[in-house]
């Protein structure tokens, strides 16, 4: 976190539980409430690299496994006749 930053004070509110799970798990990793909120705040998810082979095989996975409920039927016809029962 920079130090030169401008902090603005401010009054958050949560629900009870979810104060008391912040506030144990603040307890539990020995920081301040207000510190894990900030890194909860400023946490970026990693991107996981997936090459272009391995999606095609988890498409084809599912394509598999849900041809079962779905043979003999025409995805054209289906959207076709859901559009009409609205």
């Amino acid at each position: 976190m920079n130090t030169q930053q401008r902090y603005v004070t401010t009054n958050m509110r949560f629900p009870e539980d979810l104060y008391m799970a912040l506030k144990t798990e603040a307890l539990n990793k020995r920081m301040s409430f207000t510190s894990l909120v900030h890194q909860k705040l400023t946490k970026q998810k990693k991107k996981k690299q997936t090459n272009a082979q391995a999606i095609i095989k988890s498409f084809k996975k599912l394509a598999q496994e849900n041809k079962k409920y779905f043979s003999g039927k025409s995805l054209s016809e289906a959207v076709i006749e859901m559009r009409y029962e609205q």
